[in-house]
């Protein structure tokens, strides 16, 4: 149906940038008589308008919001924590960071998770000789195979306590007629070819290994230069392929203790600095 619209209509610009026209409209029925819905377009046009209005302020509104609860959340913190407490608090918690951070290294190191440091092999500058063939082989044998090695001249060999012994013509760490005495204090036991000194060197002065029972012999190194995780050859001894039975680390006499000290001074400094920044965050 055709619609009319009244020349002298009134004219608006919606927020869209376009003319709307508000006027009368007629539906000329089929009986030609005009059916006026001025009504119908008015309270169209007014619901745009006030949806648009809507719109607007609502934005504006949750600006305002936001911007005021911002500024009471900055005041708040700056009542509740002044930024010179709060370096101080900060430095603090970075000293014990660190004191931590050091105890864990020493953990992973303990722990055997680090990067094997050193691979010890047969005849190299700190394999020390060989015990044949290291039986009997308990902590208390194995004690006196080692200190009996130790104080033959390079390059000889000799026979003591049933065994027979091959010193090497390598001398490590301090050297023949040097080297201090191993110990039964503090020895450690272990299987496989992964070896923890821990953290600090000069802790362990010597590694005995026994291969295969009564088929192979002991290979004795110095390691009291070395720190970490090292690895011992899987089988032996030189020449031969007996698998390895377990091994003993050995302390020297009047050696260092495990590493622990320098752990504990970082963690008292920080907390010492802890108990500072309390008492200062009170004051």
């Amino acid at each position: 149906m055709p619609v009319l619209t009244d020349q002298f209509s009134p004219r608006f610009r919606e927020p869209s940038g376009y003319l709307t026209t508000v006027g009368i409209s007629y539906d000329f029925q089929a009986s030609g008589t005009p059916n006026p819905r001025f009504e119908d377009n008015f309270n169209y046009l007014i619901n745009r308008y006030l949806c648009h209005f809507r719109n607007e302020f609502s934005v504006l509104a949750l600006r305002l919001l936001f911007s005021r609860f911002q500024h009471q959340l900055t005041m708040r913190i700056n009542n509740i924590v002044p930024l010179r407490k709060l370096a101080l608090l900060s430095t603090a918690v970075c000293a014990i960071m660190l004191a931590f951070s050091h105890n864990a290294h020493a953990v992973r190191v303990l722990g055997g998770i680090s990067t094997p440091s050193s691979t010890l092999t047969f005849n190299n500058s700190r394999d020390l000789g060989q015990v044949l063939s290291g039986i009997p082989s308990g902590d208390a044998n194995r004690l006196s195979y080692v200190n009996h090695l130790i104080h033959m001249a390079l390059g000889t060999t000799g026979t003591f306590s049933g065994q027979t012994f091959h010193r090497s013509s390598k001398n490590p760490g301090p050297g023949f007629p040097n080297f201090p005495n191993a110990t039964l204090a503090g020895l450690v036991n272990g299987t496989g070819t992964s070896v923890n000194l821990g953290p600090t060197a000069g802790v362990y002065l010597y590694l005995f290994a026994k291969y295969d029972g009564p088929n192979g012999g002991s290979e004795v190194w110095y390691v009291g230069d070395l720190s970490g995780v090292i690895t011992i050859p899987a089988f032996g001894l030189a020449g031969q392929h007996y698998g390895l039975s377990g091994w003993t680390l050995f302390r020297g006499a009047g050696g260092q203790v495990p590493d622990g000290g320098t752990t504990v001074m970082l963690l008292g400094a920080a907390l010492g600095a802890l108990s500072m920044a309390r008492h200062y965050l009170k004051s």
